[in-house]
């Protein structure tokens, strides 16, 4: 420990305390935690450094919460069955160890060709579902910070069914990624928003009347 005016046996009683705060956190934190949460436990099949410890159950678990998904790897069974095994024998690839993301190692993967094509079409279509399932509510505290900062008591008025959506979907999906300064339009995109404007003006000027 640092430089510091604790008696000796302060500081043995300061360590004990520490220990007893840390070992209190584990202890509420394996109680609190989802840690023997069967989703957790089958996503661990997209981990690609433990992909020969798992089992093609947890592909098929994934299937079965996907009625679209399950639709869609209908009749295609043993063929997601043989990109499985082929996942689990594939060796150790350079670019591969680059990527630190799981998702850019799966679109790595996703994109690999093979005799007939994609080598691990099929898989990876399950692992983009798992992907994107939410692990956290931070996205949706965002969107609601937005909303309170766009539709306040001073404006009151804004449309739930065009306008704020509108202001949403321009903020959520576009200009959080670039520059407004850089942002330029299309010829598509002026039209359509001068007809939107038109039809705007158009709809607030008949209820004014």
């Amino acid at each position: 420990m640092q430089k510091h005016n604790l008696l000796p046996e302060e500081e043995k009683k300061l360590a004990q305390d520490c220990r007893k705060f840390m070992t209190a956190s584990l202890q509420y934190a394996c109680k609190n935690f989802p840690l023997k949460d069967p989703l957790l436990k089958h996503a661990e099949f997209l981990n690609f450094h433990e992909r020969a410890n798992q089992t093609f159950d947890s592909v098929q678990f994934f299937i079965s919460k996907f009625p679209t998904l399950e639709a869609a790897m209908e009749g295609k069974m043993d063929a997601l069955y043989d990109e499985f095994c082929a996942y689990q024998a594939l060796g150790n690839d350079s670019q591969l160890s680059d990527l630190s993301r799981i998702d850019h190692i799966w679109m790595y993967l996703g994109k690999m060709e093979g005799k007939n094509g994609l080598r691990f079409g099929l898989l990876a279509q399950v692992a983009q579902y798992v992907l994107v399932l939410p692990h956290s509510n931070a996205a949706e505290e965002r969107i609601f910070s937005t909303v309170e900062k766009n539709k306040t008591k001073y404006r009151g008025s804004l449309s739930n069914t065009t306008t704020l959506p509108s202001i949403l979907t321009c903020k959520t999906n576009y200009f959080n990624h670039t520059h407004c300064y850089m942002f330029k339009p299309t010829k598509s995109v002026l039209q359509k928003a001068k007809k939107a404007a038109t039809t705007y003006n158009a709809d607030h000027s008949s209820t004014s009347k």
